[in-house]
């Protein structure tokens, strides 16, 4: 295994630990990875979500503006989200 899929193994493995569902975005909000809890709840699979465009998903569900706002000033103001409800 070389020592990317080792990575991305680990990561998976950090994620899949989390109860709650958990989405980690790029700078571009494109889904990079979420718990298996995630998939869950939302109905979409992981070949459905990764590299797409959290806004995306879900025929849209996630295209909120007031979402797009909050995550806007995540990477800026070094801000986080929880509890945000769809």
């Amino acid at each position: 295994m070389t020592g990317a899929k080792q990575r991305r193994s680990l990561e998976e493995a950090i994620v899949d630990t989390v109860r709650e569902p958990l989405i980690v975005l790029d700078e571009a909000m494109c889904v990079l990875i979420a718990s298996r809890s995630f998939y869950r709840l939302f109905q979409v699979t992981k070949q459905e979500a990764e590299g797409r465009s959290l806004f995306e998903l879900g025929n849209g569900q996630w295209n909120i503006a007031s979402l797009r706002e909050r995550l806007g000033k995540i990477i800026p103001d070094h801000a986080t989200i929880e509890g945000f409800e769809v």
